[in-house]
């Protein structure tokens, strides 16, 4: 989707466009999920990825696609992404979804 998105927003203004970015999630080279990670390391990992296919030096909002149990403590993520947000790459940190296995 971030690739179909950089061909979108080509040749427009990026100010005048607010995207919202999900990270964590994990997928294996048959594009089924494979995991979930949210440590401060990958939030970053993430973010530089979402910048090379979306073609940005910014994303508006940045969240958690989901959080699982075993998943670091939200704090460490958001911590992460309070330091991409100093840093000027990230404008907010977005709403969290939790996920509950039954």
């Amino acid at each position: 989707n971030e690739l179909l998105l950089r061909e979108a927003l080509r040749g427009r203004s990026r100010e005048g466009v607010v995207l919202s970015v999900k990270f964590g999630l994990m997928r294996g080279p048959d594009g089924a999920i494979v995991g979930n990670d949210l440590r401060p390391a990958a939030v970053r990992n993430f973010l530089a990825y979402t910048f090379r296919r979306l073609g940005t030096d910014h994303v508006d909002v940045y969240r958690p696609g989901r959080v699982l149990p075993g998943d670091p403590p939200i704090e460490e993520t958001a911590g992460a992404v309070a330091d991409l947000v100093s840093a000027g790459y990230v404008r907010h940190l977005g709403p969290v979804s939790y996920t509950h296995l039954t």
